[in-house]
């Protein structure tokens, strides 16, 4: 059972690393930070699935599983999975923005007028119910 425990957490961390990694890379620290919180709010929001594998790979919210890129910048994968790790041992504090959506800069969702702008940073605005 331990086990099972360890290995289940070990695939949340990487489901997250993988999202904040496709999503985020290019981003600011706050950044990847906005799209794990993002992640992490869904995941305690009854209107997505209750773990983050399942809010991640949910269909057709990010875009990026729908082709399962593969990691080929070896060093932002290292740095985005220390983030996770901080993030998961209280070491780094989500920023708290609130934000269960967000979208790229250059364009416009058709479900953004539905939601309330929380802010923006980099090069994604986020949202909030």
């Amino acid at each position: 059972m331990i086990v099972e425990a360890l290995l289940a957490i070990a695939l949340e961390k990487e489901c997250l690393a993988k999202n904040i990694y496709h999503e985020a890379r290019g981003e600011s620290v706050d950044g990847q930070l906005a799209v794990a919180e993002v992640t992490l709010n869904r995941v305690l929001d009854p209107k997505f699935p209750n773990t983050v594998c399942e809010v991640v790979w949910d269909s057709g919210q990010f875009s990026w599983t729908a082709k399962e890129p593969k990691i080929k910048n070896n060093e932002s994968w290292k740095q985005v999975s220390q983030l996770v790790e901080e993030i998961a041992t209280n070491q780094t504090e989500l920023l708290e923005i609130g934000a269960v959506f967000y979208h790229e800069k250059s364009i416009q969702p058709y479900w953004s007028e539905s939601f309330t702008r929380v802010g923006r940073i980099g090069s994604h605005v986020f949202y909030a119910w």
